[in-house]
C-alpha cells in the first residue's frame, strides 16, 4: 500500500506544510479535513507584546472553506485555541495567517476568487465553481482595496458609458441612481485608472480637484467626445492642456446623420405604401454607413455592381441624402489621411462645401464640426484619440450584461478596475504542463 508523505498531502491540499491532516470525512457536497496546528514555543500577546501568555481555556473548533476541487467544496476543520496575558489580562485568539480576517475563507480562496473576479463571469459562475455563495464573493469583491488614483496621466482620456448602478449621497442622505458613469483611462498605457458614478460637470470637477496643482499639470492632452461638459472641464482644470476629439466621434456623428435621414424617408414611403422603396431603403442600411474603400473589400466581382446600382438608386431618391452620404463618405477620407497638412487643407474645404448646404440636419453637422475644428485638428497632428476608452466600453457592457446590470456602484467599479487594468494582482499558477512546454521549447530551440 502506497502511503502519501505528509508534506505532499499538504502540498496537493494546498495547505501549509506545518499543518497535520489528522482525518478525513466525505459528505454530500462537500469534503472536510480535520488539521492540527501546531503549538508554538511563544505566542505574544498583540495589545501589549508582552511573551508572558497561557492558554485561557479549551478554545474552540473552527470550519473554514478552503479551494474546492472537482465540482466538490472542501472544509477545513481545526482546533483554535485561546490565550490570555498575564502582564495585561486581555485575551486573544491564536493568529491563523492561512485565513482571512475577518472572513471564514482561506488565503488561497480569496486569491482564487480574486483571479476570477478579473474575468467577465458573473458573481452566481464564480460562486459556483468555487463552491461558495455569491455573498462570500461579494465580500471578497468588498474587501479589495481601490482607493483613487495617486497621479494622474499624461494624456488623459474620458468617456461616459450607461449603467444603472447607484451610490449613497452623503449630502442629501439619499440613494442616487444615475444612467451613466463616466470612466477615465490612460491613453499612453492603454489602462483604466478610474470609473466615476457620474458624467455631471460639477461631480468631475470636485474629482478632479482633490488633486493638487502639480498633478494636474502633468496631464498635456484631454482626448475626449464633442461633450460640451468635457469640454468645459478640461480648459477649467487643466490649464495649458493640449484638447483633442477623437475623429471617431465625428464620422459618428456624420453616420448617425446619414441613418436618421434614411429612416425619416423609410418612414414617409411606408405610409404612403410603397413597399419596394421602403425594402429598398431598409436594405441599404449597412451599404450606406459602409465607407468606400470598404465597398470594394468586402464586395467583390458581379455583388460589388449591384451594390454601386442599389447605392445610386437610394441616394437619388433624396437629395438631401445623398448630401450627407458625401458629406460622410469625404470626412472618412479625410481621416485616413497620413499627413496632417493635407488634413488641415482638405477639413477646410469640407467646411467650405458643406456649411452652406440648403439642408438643415448637413448645415447643424458641419457647424459643429466647425466649432469643435482646433481640437480635431490637434487629434490629426498629435495622433491622440479616445480610442483606449471606447474600446473598454466594450469590455464594461459585457460585464453589466454578464451581471443582469449592479446596483451597487462601488462593487460595479471594482469588476471594472479588475477586468480592464493591467496592473492589476496576477497570480501565475504553477503546474507540471506549464513547466514541461517550456522544456519543450527550449529542447526544440
Amino acid at each position: 500500500m502506497f502511503i502519501v508523505p505528509k508534506n505532499v498531502q499538504n502540498r496537493l491540499a494546498k495547505l501549509p506544510a506545518e499543518l497535520r491532516i489528522t482525518r478525513y470525512e466525505s459528505h454530500q457536497n462537500c469534503d472536510e479535513i480535520f488539521v492540527e496546528i501546531p503549538k508554538p514555543t511563544v505566542q505574544p500577546c498583540p495589545h501589549c507584546g508582552s511573551e508572558h501568555t497561557v492558554i485561557k481555556d479549551q478554545g474552540r473548533m473552527r470550519t473554514v472553506r478552503h479551494l474546492s476541487y472537482g465540482g466538490q467544496g472542501l472544509l477545513i476543520t481545526f482546533h483554535h485555541r485561546r490565550y490570555v496575558c498575564r502582564d495585561c489580562r486581555r485575551s486573544f485568539q491564536e493568529p491563523v495567517y492561512w485565513i482571512l480576517d475577518r472572513t471564514r475563507i482561506t488565503v488561497s480562496l480569496y486569491l482564487d476568487i480574486c483571479r476570477e473576479l478579473q474575468t467577465t463571469s458573473s458573481i452566481k459562475d464564480i460562486a459556483l465553481r468555487n463552491a461558495v455563495t455569491p455573498a462570500i464573493v461579494n465580500h471578497v469583491l468588498e474587501e479589495i482595496p481601490f482607493g483613487p488614483p495617486s497621479f494622474l496621466p499624461s494624456t488623459l482620456c474620458i468617456d461616459e458609458f450607461s449603467g444603472s448602478a447607484g451610490y449613497w449621497d452623503k449630502v442629501n442622505y439619499r440613494w442616487v441612481v444615475t444612467d451613466y458613469h463616466c470612466n477615465l483611462a490612460d491613453g499612453d498605457n492603454g489602462c483604466v485608472i478610474d470609473v466615476l458614478p457620474s458624467p455631471n460637470k460639477d461631480f468631475l470637477l470636485e474629482y478632479f480637484y482633490a488633486f493638487n496643482p502639480m498633478e494636474r499639470k502633468n496631464v498635456r492632452f484631454f482626448c475626449c467626445d464633442m461633450r460640451s461638459g468635457f469640454l468645459t472641464l478640461a480648459k477649467t482644470v487643466f490649464p495649458g492642456v493640449t484638447i483633442c476629439i477623437d475623429p471617431f466621434h465625428v464620422v459618428k456623428l456624420l453616420s448617425d446623420n446619414v441613418t436618421s435621414i434614411r429612416r425619416a424617408l423609410q418612414r414617409e414611403y411606408r405610409i404612403s405604401g410603397d413597399d419596394t422603396t421602403y425594402k429598398l431603403l431598409r436594405g441599404s442600411a449597412r451599404l450606406l454607413t459602409t465607407s468606400e474603400y470598404n465597398q470594394g473589400v468586402y464586395w467583390s466581382g458581379k455583388r460589388i455592381e449591384e451594390n454601386k446600382e442599389r447605392l445610386d438608386s437610394v441616394l437619388a431618391l433624396s437629395d438631401e441624402l445623398s448630401d450627407a452620404y458625401q458629406a460622410y463618405q469625404q470626412m472618412i477620407h479625410i481621416v485616413h489621411m497620413s499627413s496632417y497638412q493635407q488634413q488641415r487643407l482638405f477639413l477646410g474645404d469640407w467646411l467650405g462645401t458643406f456649411s452652406g448646404s440648403p439642408y438643415e440636419s448637413v448645415k447643424h453637422c458641419a457647424n459643429t464640426v466647425r466649432h469643435n475644428k482646433s481640437y480635431i485638428l490637434n487629434a490629426f497632428h498629435y495622433g491622440k484619440s479616445n480610442a483606449v476608452c471606447e474600446g473598454l466600453n466594450n469590455k464594461i457592457k459585457i460585464l453589466k450584461k454578464c451581471g443582469y446590470g449592479a446596483h451597487k456602484f462601488e462593487n460595479f467599479r471594482k469588476r471594472i478596475l479588475l477586468a480592464c487594468d493591467p496592473y492589476k494582482q496576477v497570480v501565475e499558477n504553477y503546474t507540471v504542463f506549464a513547466e514541461k512546454a517550456t522544456t519543450e521549447k527550449e529542447a526544440m530551440s
